[in-house]
């Protein structure tokens, strides 16, 4: 067995599709290791009122924000990895500002992201660099699988902010249409080695369990222009403020990939402080739930009271198991099939399920506890027997890994293994890192 790393690992080599020689070369090795998640629940600070609605634009009368279960605090520089190569494309027609502006991954040039840099818009930055980033993680994947098909967009129903596409090779058999918010310390185009692992089971599921699966992900309001990587320990607070109209977003995103015909199986879910996107989504809706909807609903570790303990009577409407009540009573609640509760770190998890089980009595509701699923380190520290089925090396369309040196607690080497695609393996990540996008 070989031991965990208590303080940090320093990658070795990375997937050669995925990042560029300059970015290889400039590999530093991770900051310290992540605490629990829920370690900062009720962190607080000197302005709690500005920080909420900073974070979620908070309504009148609220008082105070309750950190997020994944953390947060300022990012860490990296080096920007660049994209696969692409031939150059004429530029796409301008457009208005309330028109989706769609860029395939594969065809579009850096001239094109110059351009949109140079207008020193912030919705412009944002795509920029949400396709820069998509194109070195999902790079190697679209040139080797042509059928993939990789496009970064906008939707007003995302405040216009981008929206990544992944549409799986076989979505013509009929589409089963996956859309998902993030949590903090992650954006939408993450590498291989995240420690949400999004990347790798988007990989595993399109090009193995569900070729039919298209991925729909709204990057927040202001994401970090670096990603959380091996060699980017990012540490970033994620802002749902401008989420609008999941329906909306969703439409949109299928248009931008060519996704004609209605799709088969649809599922909205929410990972960590994504669970404000849910909870902002049915505090705007005026029309009776008409800004939501799924065949599934997947909660992974959402299900918190963003505010203050302390102030949680007088700030209900952040409370997420409520929000969903709520909505079970609109027509789109009442049409879902399915509700999947993915517990990570929420201690009052029993009592919330049984709020969103008992609003929902004509779905299927499954829990999974992830203390009660094996472990992947032991009491010592150790990596189990069960690390590589369940925390699976993540691998390139090269079949090659990252490799890494292990260190114990007092920081020597203690030899080298395989990363797995989540490298900060708690209960927390393992939710996505584990489950996400897998047809319970």
């Amino acid at each position: 067995m070989i031991q965990i790393p208590q303080t940090s690992m320093v990658p070795r080599t990375l997937p050669a599709d995925d990042t560029s020689a300059e970015a290889i070369q400039s590999a530093q090795g991770l900051g310290a290791a992540q605490p629990d998640p829920g370690a900062a629940a009720g962190a607080q600070g000197d302005d709690q009122l500005g920080k909420f609605s900073a974070l979620f634009g908070a309504p009148a009368g609220a008082q105070g924000f309750y950190a997020s279960p994944d953390g947060g605090g300022g990012g860490k520089k990296a080096d920007r990895t660049t994209k696969a190569d692409a031939p150059k494309v004429s530029s796409p027609p301008p457009s208005t500002p309330s028109s989706p502006r769609s860029f395939d991954i594969a065809t579009t040039t850096q001239q094109q992201i110059d351009d949109l840099r140079k207008t020193g818009k912030k919705l412009d930055m944002q795509l920029a660099n949400t396709i820069e980033n998509a194109q070195a993680a999902y790079g190697g994947v679209v040139q080797k699988y042509p059928k993939v098909k990789v496009v970064v967009t906008t939707s007003e129903g995302n405040g216009g902010h981008p929206v990544l596409v992944i549409r799986g090779p076989e979505y013509q058999k009929g589409a089963h249409v996956h859309t998902h918010y993030h949590g903090d310390n992650a954006t939408v185009a993450d590498p291989l080695g995240s420690k949400a692992g999004i990347n790798a089971r988007i990989r595993a599921v399109i090009l193995g369990e569900d070729k039919q699966a298209v991925f729909v992900l709204p990057e927040e309001a202001n994401p970090s222009s670096e990603t959380d990587s091996p060699r980017n320990n990012l540490k970033h607070s994620v802002n749902w403020s401008d989420v609008r109209d999941q329906v909306k977003t969703t439409a949109d995103a299928l248009a931008a990939a060519e996704v004609k015909d209605p799709p088969k199986e649809t599922v909205v879910s929410f990972h960590s402080g994504g669970g404000m996107a849910l909870d902002n989504l049915v505090l705007r809706d005026k029309k009776g739930g008409t800004l939501l909807k799924a065949d599934r609903v997947e909660l992974y570790d959402c299900v918190y009271h963003f505010g203050l303990e302390e102030e949680s009577k007088k700030n209900p409407e952040f409370f997420t198991d409520q929000r969903l009540r709520d909505w079970s009573q609109t027509p789109n609640g009442k049409a879902v099939k399915q509700i999947v509760y993915y517990q990570g770190t929420d201690t009052d998890h029993v009592r919330r399920a049984d709020v969103i089980e008992r609003a929902f009595p004509q779905a299927k509701f499954k829990m999974h506890e992830m203390s009660k699923e094996p472990e992947i380190i032991d009491k010592d520290g150790r990596l189990t027997d069960k690390y590589e089925s369940i925390d699976r090396v993540a691998e390139d369309v090269n079949g090659s890994g990252f490799e890494g040196v292990r260190l114990d607690r007092r920081g020597q080497q203690i030899g080298k293994a395989w990363l797995a695609h989540n490298f900060n393996p708690n209960h927390h990540y393992r939710t996505v890192g584990e489950f996400f996008g897998k047809r319970p």
